[in-house]
């Protein structure tokens, strides 16, 4: 997965805070580990995958995929259309909804895929 901030959005970068949006102060608030988000943003063009922007900025595969996940609930990464079935973070994420549907004798991945494309 390389992830991608959607086009259109503008970063605005505040003292204790990052807003991304269209336009200030009418964009979305972003909170947290600001240092972490500011080295990380910048590699959300699409080009490099979570394994690259950890070797490049030395945060953990993990830590960024937290910054990912709120990006995306967000509404700030675009969805990959190349992308089929569910990355490992979103296994990861959707692993009680997954646990429910097998239990329920269903196919779980195909029901989480549809779910996902539901949005």
């Amino acid at each position: 997965m390389k992830p991608k901030i959607k086009a259109g959005l503008a970063v605005f970068d505040l003292d204790k805070e990052i807003q991304i949006g269209t336009t200030f102060p009418i964009a979305k608030k972003i909170t947290g580990n600001l240092s972490a988000l500011k080295k990380v943003l910048p590699l959300l063009n699409g080009d490099h995958s979570i394994n690259d922007i950890s070797k490049e900025t030395s945060i953990s595969e993990n830590d960024i995929g937290e910054i990912i996940l709120k990006l995306k609930d967000n509404d700030i990464i675009g969805e990959d259309k190349e992308t089929e079935g569910l990355t490992p973070l979103e296994e990861k994420r959707y692993q009680q909804q997954l646990h429910l549907f097998s239990l329920l004798n269903l196919k779980p991945k195909e029901i989480q895929m549809k779910l996902k494309k539901a949005k």
